[in-house]
Order: structure tokens, then C-alpha cells, then sequence
């Protein structure tokens, strides 16, 4: 058939697979389904029978399937569609690759991306391409794909373990083959800034774990409150973005970030409710996994009457059915519903016995990950200066511990390579979690994480004095104080001060006060309100009442000069500077600020006004700040001549936004390809047959 007949009636699709490479098909393979179709004819059902199969069709078996199928009553019509249609199909439809993601992981990507193209996407499936071949569609990831169609950015939130990472690497993906962009995975708003060209529109940027990948990391996001005019710019321009976060460290975060500056922040979310997904989504999940995975045949059949009951939990996680599926986590699961039930409900407790029983060199493998931030340099070397003492303190050795990590790969950790340089990281950032919790649990571990550890990580990873950060298990005890003091004094101010504010107790801020004279000059020299480094310690001093007077008073000072240097309001909410100022103080600074703005406020708009480049920024978000900050000043003021000049002030800005519209030149509407979108609707249907019947075969 040519492909454009007509077809009336009803009909039936039949899929035939095998996981055997270039079989081929042969009517005996088909035995089984004659009869089926038998009674599907005779109820009416069948008018039509089409026959898809990745199996090789010989022109023979296709003319000798035809007949068979077609003599049946009621069968009108036999086609058969064998691997190499599915092949063709794949390799003429970007669409198609980029709706079934798996595809990529299936085949030679060579066949369907250029060379660039594919350098990039072999170092993206250098560490995802297993998870790929076992990806199931879900509604979220056709959330985060018309998320991607229709802003050019998404942000995709879930607790851990609930596939963010999978889901990214298959939009990474989909966007080299789909719109050929050049796709950079990014670790910082810096690497963001550094990397974005104004001038290249086909840049997709997936930034993982985007505000710290356990914990909430203050830098992190302060970082990218600076950053967020290039992020916006960046999207305006048709850049693609994709963030992911922990759903407990964006909320940690969300006290920092200005969101204002950004607001797809919020509308591009796309949370991933793990509890929401459907039966069918979870059996596919946990069938694609063991069916793919590595354990032996008489494992899977073993474990094959408790796959239902797996599913059905509510406690199910995607990583639940990557572990099931890997030798290394099950060799003390016991077949029976308790054991089974307690591996799937206590994830972390399960990976902590797995880890605790490993041989000396892998745990102290597992160990230099952790010191190194979870990503450790590959091959492994004594020239980075922690690994030595680490080393030492560890009972490890650098054969011992290479030879660990190579027998460890792509079971507790994986080698993932960039174009500048490989790195040991976890398989799964749960694995750091479960590390996190042993080591504090272990007086003699925390004694060699603290003297091990370069400072820059024990600042992002634990805690001291009684401070509680969600997520981070390391607490430095007091016997540590000391040597953390003179630790911090290498690091620069920002990081030193949040990790203060954010993850020290009263007793060790005391004691840095009483070695750290210098403290008091670092809190009044800043450049910026929101999301300060210095306010958020001063603020939390404040509150302690360990914050002196005239170092308030200087710090006032200078938040009156930002404000009113580059209006910003800010300070006239009390929870943008962390409560540090009373409604009768910022009162004071209110007046101050607007007898240093008015007299020179045409100027500013003046200023304003030149910045714009209308061929850049939409008028809208380039004076929103502007306009809001100048209205708050307006609704605060009491005084009726303060209040005309503010009035006047925010109609000049208008007719400067105004005259910005009249010149704006947008960029050119995207093509149409790009609003091609996935139906979320499409969910899989409820098969009668069981899931797993042939996860053993």
C-alpha cells in the first residue's frame, strides 16, 4: 500500500517485540495472536489489523502474514509495519524522538545528529544514556516540554528521587536534535553569564540542582539574583533554560531570590508529585527498569509476584525501581512482603546498610566524593591538596580507591565527561544523603570530614552551635570550633558571612566575634540590599543582641545611600532585611533616602531613559523597577509635597515607558515548529494483561 488509502471500519493494532538484535520474524511468532484475532473479528473488532513489530519483515512473511490474517472473517485488511519503517519513522520525525525520549538511548545518535550535535549529546548520555532507554513519558515531562514550547524556560521541582534529572537530560536531548541548539549543562550563574552568547539563539542551558544539591546553598542564589536580567534577557532572545531544584531548597531559597526580576520563576514551574502518578506510569516505570536492568534472570522471576504490590505503594520513587533493578541494593532483600515493603519505604535506610557493608576502599571512595563537593576529579590525584590527608585518615590508597570507583560504576557512582575535564559523581544524589547521615553518625568519620574537607565545602555542607539547615547532617562539634575559626578566615567574604548567618548557632557566633575583630568592617562594607550577604548576618546578630549599636547605625547609613543612589524599596519591607530595622527606624531612613533622590530625579529618569535599547530588553520589564520602586515611595510618604513630586516623577517615567514601547522592535516570532505541542492529556491507557508477565523472559 502507498500509505494514502482510506481505511473504514474498526481496528486493531497488535505490537510484537523482541529484545533480540535483527530477528526476524516468522509466522510462528504469531501463533498465539491468530487466535486472538479470531474473536476480536468475530465481535466486530478487527476490520482492520495493523501489526507493528520491531522484528525484520521479509517481503515473503509480509504476502504469507496477509493471506493468514485476511482469511479470517471479519479481517478486511492485514499491514505489517516492521523495524525498518520504525527506523525510517524515527529518523524522519524530530517530533516523534523528542515526544519518546527513550529512543536516544536505544540506537546510534550518529544516524540522526550531525557531528556537533553529537559530541553534546554523547556527553549528556555518557552518564544518562541506561536511564534514557528506560524512560517512561509521564505527565510531567509533557508539562516540562510545553513548558519548554512556550516559554523557553521550565523549572522542574519534585523531593528527591522523583526523575527531575531523567526528565532534563531528555529535553537536554530533544532540544540538540529538535531546534539544534547548542546544549551546555552549567553548575553556576556565573558559568550562565560567562557561557550565553546574545548573539546565538540556539542555546539550551540546563543548570541541575540550581540552588545547592542537598542543601539549600544562600550563595547559589544570590548569585543568581544578579544574574536574572541576563537570565530574562537570555529567554526574550529564544534562549531555552531548564532548572531543577529539590522542592524543600527552592522554598529554603525563595526568601532570597527577587522573583519580580523574573517571573517565570513561578509561572514556568513544572513540580513533580511522584504520589501522582498514574498506575500504568508506575508499572511502566518499574517493568522498563528490571526488564533493562542488571539483575539475572531467577532474580526477576523471584521477584516478580511482589512487582504489583511494588507499584502500588505510595511511597514508589523511579530511583525505588533503578535500585530494584541493580544487584548491589538487593543482596540482602529477602522475597517476602515485609522485606519487600520496607526496601521500597525506608530508601535511605536500605542505601545506608548497603554502604556500611562495602569494603574499606570503596567506602573510602564514596568518602572523597563527599569531601569533594560530590564530584570528584577523574583520574583520580594527589595534587589536589585533600586527597592526600584524606587519604590518610581514610585507610585508603590511590589504587585501592581507583580500583573501587571503576568496580562502583554506574551502580553507586558514574564517570560523567565534559569537554573540559571527567569527574566521579554519585549515581544518584540520594547516595550523598545516605553518606551524609553516617558520617554524622560516627564521632571518628565527623573527626575526619572536619580535618579532611576542604573549607569551601564544609561551609555548603554542615552545621555548628545548633543551627539546623534541612537537609545537612554534619554538626561540627564544639571541639571543632577553633580550628573551623581559623579555617574560615581562608575563604572570601560572601561565603564566610552566609555560612554564619545561615548554618552557625549562638555559642560559635560567639566565639568568631572574640577572634574575628574585623567582623564589624566586613558588615558595613556592601553593595547591595537584597539578598545580602552582611544584612542577613547583621540581622541574625541583631537578634542574638550581639550586634553593636554604632555597627547598626553605619549599616543604616549605608542602606540609605543604595537606595537612594539607584531607587530601590527594598528596605521599606521589613522581611527584605531580615526584620534587622524597627517601622520606626525605617521611617527615618525613608526620609533620608527621598531628601537625597528628589532634587536629582529627573536626571535618574533621564539616565533610565538613555539605557534602554530597543532592540534588547521589553519596555515593560526594563522600567517595571523603576516604576514600582517610585510608586512604593508614593504609597509610604504622609507628606503632601513629597507625594506631588513622587506624582510627577512616576508620569515621567510612564511617558518614557510609553515612548519605549512606540520604538520597541520585538524579535522575530519563533517558527511554527517551535508551538508544536505534546498532549497532556495522552496518558497510557489500563491494559488488562499483567505488566509484568514477561519481565523474567
Amino acid at each position: 500500500m502507498s500509505g494514502n488509502e482510506a481505511l473504514a471500519g474498526s481496528f486493531t493494532a497488535q505490537c510484537k517485540f523482541t529484545n533480540k538484535p535483527n530477528a526476524t520474524l516468522s509466522p510462528s511468532d504469531l501463533k498465539s495472536e491468530v487466535s486472538k484475532a479470531k474473536k476480536l473479528a468475530a465481535r466486530g473488532l478487527a476490520t482492520n489489523y495493523l501489526l507493528f513489530t520491531n522484528f525484520g519483515v521479509s517481503g515473503q512473511t509480509d504476502v504469507d502474514l496477509k493471506k493468514q490474517f485476511e482469511s479470517i472473517p471479519g479481517i478486511k485488511v492485514f499491514l505489517s509495519y516492521g523495524r525498518d519503517w520504525i527506523v525510517q519513522q524515527i529518523l524522519a520525525s524530530t517530533r516523534l524522538r523528542m515526544l519518546v525520549p527513550r529512543i536516544y538511548g536505544l540506537g546510534d545518535l550518529s544516524q540522526i545528529l550531525d557531528d556537533r550535535q553529537y559530541r553534546q549529546a554523547a556527553e549528556i548520555l555518557s552518564s544518562m544514556q541506561q536511564e534514557l532507554a528506560k524512560f517512561v513519558i509521564t505527565d510531567a515531562y509533557r508539562k516540562s516540554a510545553n513548558a519548554i514550547l512556550d516559554h523557553g524556560f521550565v523549572f522542574l521541582l519534585g523531593e528527591p528521587a522523583s526523575g527531575k534529572s531523567t526528565i532534563a537530560a531528555s529535553l537536554a536531548l530533544g532540544a540538540i536534535d529538535n531546534w539544534k541548539c547548542s546544549t551546555l549543562k552549567e553548575r553556576s550563574a556565573q558559568e550562565f553569564v560567562k557561557h550565553w552568547n546574545p548573539n546565538e539563539p540556539a542555546q539550551f542551558f540546563w543548570i541541575d540542582d540550581v540552588f545547592g544539591p542537598n542543601q539549600y546553598q544562600a550563595t547559589w542564589a544570590q548569585a543568581w539574583n544578579s544574574a536574572l536580567p541576563h537570565l530574562h534577557a537570555a529567554v526574550q532572545k529564544g534562549t531555552k533554560v531548564l532548572f531543577t531544584s529539590r522542592d524543600y531548597i527552592y522554598r529554603a531559597a525563595l526568601r532570597d531570590l527577587k522573583v519580580s526580576a523574573f517571573p517565570l520563576l513561578t509561572e514556568s514551574q513544572v513540580v513533580i508529585h511522584v504520589e501522582q502518578l498514574t498506575l500504568p506510569e508506575r508499572n511502566q516505570i518499574l517493568y522498563n527498569h528490571l526488564k533493562l536492568g542488571s539483575q539475572p534472570t531467577t532474580f526477576k522471576t523471584r521477584i516478580k509476584p511482589f512487582l504489583p504490590t511494588v507499584s502500588r505503594n505510595p511511597k514508589f520513587l523511579p530511583e525505588i525501581a533503578r535500585r530494584l533493578a541493580d544487584p548491589l541494593f538487593t543482596k540482602k532483600l529477602a522475597m517476602s512482603p515485609a522485606s519487600v515493603t520496607y526496601f521500597v519505604e525506608h530508601p535511605l535506610e536500605w542505601l545506608k546498610e548497603v554502604i556500611v557493608t562495602l569494603d574499606a576502599e570503596s567506602k573510602a571512595a564514596l568518602a572523597l566524593i563527599f569531601m569533594a563537593g560530590g564530584a570528584l576529579s577523574s583520574p583520580l590525584s594527589l595534587s589536589e591538596p585533600f586527597v592526600e590527608n584524606a587519604l590518610r585518615l581514610l585507610g585508603g590508597s590511590v589504587a585501592g580507591v581507583r580500583q573501587a570507583l571503576s568496580d562502583m560504576n554506574n551502580s553507586l557512582v558514574k564517570n560523567v565527561r565534559s569537554a573540559e575535564a571527567a569527574k566521579w559523581v554519585y549515581k544518584h544524589p540520594t547516595i550523598g544523603d545516605a553518606l551524609a547521615e553516617i558520617i554524622a553518625a560516627d564521632p571518628e568519620l565527623v573527626e575526619i570530614y572536619v580535618r579532611g574537607t576542604p573549607i569551601e565545602r564544609i561551609t555548603m555542607e554542615a552545621v555548628c552551635g545548633g543551627a539546623s539547615v534541612e537537609g545537612a547532617k554534619v554538626v561540627i562539634p564544639r571541639s571543632h570550633y577553633g580550628h573551623l575559626v581559623g579555617a574560615l578566615s581562608q575563604l572570601q567574604k560572601e561565603p564566610r558571612l552566609t555560612f554564619l548567618s545561615q548554618r552557625c548557632g549562638e555559642d560559635f557566633l560567639k566565639r568568631y566575634i572574640e577572634r574575628t575583630p574585623t567582623l564589624w568592617n566586613d558588615l558595613a562594607a556592601f553593595d547591595k540590599l537584597f539578598g545580602s550577604a552582611e544584612i542577613s548576618l547583621a540581622a541574625r546578630l541583631q537578634g542574638l543582641h550581639l550586634l553593636p549599636g554604632d555597627v547598626k547605625s553605619t549599616i543604616a547609613n549605608r542602606v540609605v545611600e543604595l537606595s537612594a543612589d539607584w531607587p530601590d524599596s527594598d528596605f521599606l519591607n521589613p522581611e527584605k532585611l531580615r526584620h534587622l530595622f524597627s517601622a520606626t527606624e525605617i521611617d527615618v531612613m525613608f526620609h533620608q533616602v527621598i531628601d537625597r533622590l528628589m532634587p536629582d530625579i529627573d536626571q535618574l529618569i533621564d539616565g533610565w531613559d538613555s539605557n534602554f535599547d530597543s532592540s534588547g530588553e521589553e519596555p515593560d520589564s526594563f522600567y517595571t523597577p523603576l516604576l514600582n520602586c517610585l510608586q512604593d515611595f508614593y504609597t509610604w510618604t504622609k507628606d503632601p509635597e513629597t507625594e506631588r513630586l513622587l506624582k510627577d516623577a512616576i508620569s515621567s517615567a510612564e511617558a518614557a515607558l510609553e515612548d519605549a514601547h512606540s520604538n520597541y522592535r520585538p524579535p522575530p516570532e519563533p517558527d511554527d515548529d517551535y508551538h508544536d505541542h505534546y498532549d497532556s492529556a495522552a496518558t497510557p491507557a489500563e491494559v488488562e494483561r499483567d505488566m509484568f508477565d514477561d519481565v523474567d523472559e
